[in-house]
């Protein structure tokens, strides 16, 4: 199963953690495996829903409202254009 939304990245690492433990030395590294992978699937969970995050704010920003006293469309565009890099810089560190 490939996760496409952070829900069902999260119900796969749910599910890699509730792998029965064995004494067994081969079972002990299977579930070794399982512990690490479950943790990295709820750190891309996390980052996900992070980053879409970030773009939902981005994507929702209104330059008719945007602190129109202060700032012209360029300084709006700047903004965005910043706010979309920093979000591509998390999702590639």
């Amino acid at each position: 199963m490939n996760p496409t939304t952070p829900e069902q990245a999260r119900q796969l690492a749910k599910q890699l953690s509730e792998i029965v433990y064995r004494e067994d030395e081969h079972h002990t590294l299977l579930w070794n495996c399982c512990e690490q992978s479950a943790g990295y699937l709820r750190s891309l969970s996390d980052q996900v829903e992070a980053l879409t995050a970030e773009l939902n704010n981005i994507a929702s920003a209104n330059l008719k409202t945007w602190d129109k006293d202060y700032n012209t469309a360029a300084d709006f565009m700047a903004w965005a254009q910043s706010r979309a890099r920093a979000a591509i810089a998390k999702g590639t560190a």
